[in-house]
């Protein structure tokens, strides 16, 4: 399964125009449990805008703080569930 998603998302893409938008990233985490990969979500506390919504961890590039768009995803996963970056496997973006 690990071989087929790093296939999948090994091309490199980009958006067109991208400085026009908000530039974010998440991280879709993959964890294995009991023998089997699992999804990992998160729910976001209810005080905060869409709060209550299931999400993956992730949140606004810095240019202060990233060197990337996948700096940003393991930034924001430390940030809001705690995985620590050497913790983290990037199979592809």
């Amino acid at each position: 399964m690990i071989y087929r998603i790093k296939k999948i998302f090994s091309r490199k893409r980009d958006i067109l125009g991208r400085s026009k938008y908000l530039n974010s990233s998440v991280l879709i985490p993959i964890v294995k449990l009991n023998g089997e990969f699992n999804l990992l979500f998160q729910v976001r506390a209810k005080n905060i805008r869409q709060g209550s919504d299931i999400c993956f961890p992730g949140g606004k590039f810095d240019n202060n703080l990233d060197k990337n768009y996948i700096d940003t995803a393991i930034r924001e996963c430390y940030e809001e569930i705690g995985v620590e970056s050497n913790k983290v496997k990037i199979l592809g973006s």
